[in-house]
């Protein structure tokens, strides 16, 4: 049996919320950023705190760029922003005993209006339930989808709880949820990682997303069943009701990242890298037809930056590894070869890179970015790695347009993401202070580093 459905429906039932670990701590500021309480389906369960500090903003209008700062104790964030401006972020709370290995304490979701201004906050833990956030998408409506996987104590049966709604769990689960624009809980899909000798596969839901009708598409990892010590791929459908429609299972390379791009008429991007120093980028049609497959030797890296171009091609960044003697490298592959090029970090050194797709054939890069890169005539230029250089690129290599944030100490982009008026949206950390042309965000949550999130003009 491959799934196991737990706890899946229309939320219609609510129960008191069951305290647990506080996920973000941070103080109210001037202009925006004010904490809303909580629409739809409830603000902060549990004893969850959510607060912020910003510049910008502040009641100026949608179009007004703003920037905001979440301190606390935090870990990672990935970014989706919704066709009205209304931005989302996915984190979580974790340790570090061992530097670069993070242990999961609890996960958040946050909601921020087009003024900056936080209107949905929320905690998923539960008793003796250890949360990690994975990936957080918007469709066309508005409505989010987001993953994550709950490690629980084998010898407890507490219930997984998401700001306050509790559904049934297992000791090792990964799930995907589907909410509302307001917040509410439409339905949240529960399955058992854990392999048994009759139902080997497991699981981790690592992306998501939704094509053009509010069909939602998950990829995962599963253990093979039929090579050991392998990892199968598996791109799963559901429909906006949660009712599984198809999947499609891709061959054993020992993937340790995916990326999935989802387009408005279901086909949808695939992009893996795995152990075997191999990069693997596919295109299929709705009905699992691959379109087009593009395998390549890649550095010895777990993730690389990945975004289709709008058109049949894509953009691909990966980031410099010194450890591994790897060079960042920046690249643009097309369907006919026409605007294929390579660049290799010899005179530029670039960490932390992002990708996401602006107009047809553009796409916006974050990087922390020392040096120059020297694309068919066309230069960007970043002054140090531990800042932040954001560009928009075309097809042919050209960087339209750039610009460069920073401060004291390290800045860090982890995702862009557009609205459907194309203006930027960015979330990463800084660890003292970073300013966006509205005002320098500073650190004082007497963290290592705080969360921004930021507007920028179009």
């Amino acid at each position: 049996m491959r799934y196991r459905d737990v706890a899946l429906g229309l939320v219609g039932f609510f129960v008191f919320a069951c305290g647990g670990k506080s996920a973000l701590e941070v103080e109210s500021g001037a202009g925006g950023g004010g904490a809303g309480g909580g629409g739809g389906a409830g603000g902060a369960g549990g004893s969850s705190s959510v607060s912020s500090s910003s510049t910008g903003g502040g009641g100026v209008g949608p179009g007004a760029p703003y920037s905001l700062m979440l301190s606390g104790k935090l870990a990672t964030y990935p970014l989706t922003v919704a066709p009205d401006g209304s931005a989302w972020v996915l984190g979580g709370v974790s340790t570090e005993e061992i530097p670069g290995y993070p242990v999961w304490e609890s996960a958040w979701i946050v909601k921020l209006d087009p003024y900056g201004n936080i209107v949905f906050k929320g905690t998923i833990d539960g008793p003796d339930i250890d949360v990690e956030p994975i990936a957080i998408k918007t469709d066309a409506e508005g409505n989010v989808l987001f993953t994550g996987y709950a490690k629980r104590n084998p010898a407890s049966q507490a219930d997984l709880d998401f700001w306050g709604n509790k559904f049934q769990t297992y000791n090792e689960a990964p799930f995907v949820v589907r909410l509302d624009p307001s917040g509410n809980i439409r339905w949240a899909y529960v399955t058992d990682s854990q392999q048994t000798p009759s139902d080997p596969p497991a699981y981790r839901f690592n992306d998501v997303g939704a094509d053009g009708k509010g069909n939602v598409y998950v990829a995962a990892w599963i253990s093979s069943p039929f090579v050991s010590d392998q990892t199968d791929s598996e791109v799963s459908i559901r429909s906006p009701e949660a009712m599984l429609q198809d999947a499609h299972t891709m061959p054993a390379m020992k993937t340790v990242f995916w990326k999935i791009d989802v387009e408005p008429n279901g086909d949808f991007w695939l992009a893996r890298s795995s152990y075997y120093q191999k990069a693997r980028v596919q295109k299929f049609k709705k009905w699992g037809q691959m379109e087009l497959e593009v395998t390549e030797s890649v550095c010895w890296v777990d993730a690389f930056a990945f975004a289709p171009d709008g058109k049949e091609g894509y953009f691909m960044a990966r980031a410099e590894d010194p450890a591994e003697h790897c060079l960042a490298s920046l690249q643009h592959h097309s369907l006919d070869g026409s605007s294929d090029w390579f660049v290799e970090g010899e005179e530029f050194y670039a960490v932390h890179t992002t990708l996401t797709r602006s107009a047809p054939g553009r796409a916006w890069l974050g990087l922390g970015l020392e040096g120059t890169i020297h694309i068919n005539g066309s230069t960007l230029t970043g002054p140090s790695y531990e800042d932040i250089t954001v560009a928009e690129i075309d097809e042919q290599g050209t960087f339209l347009q750039s610009a460069t944030y920073g401060g004291p100490g390290e800045d860090y982009a982890v995702q862009i993401a557009l609205d459907s008026e194309g203006r930027r949206y960015m979330a990463g950390y800084f660890t003292s202070q970073i300013d966006f042309g509205q005002g320098a965000l500073v650190n004082e949550s007497g963290q290592p580093r705080a969360i921004f999130v930021t507007r920028l003009d179009p």
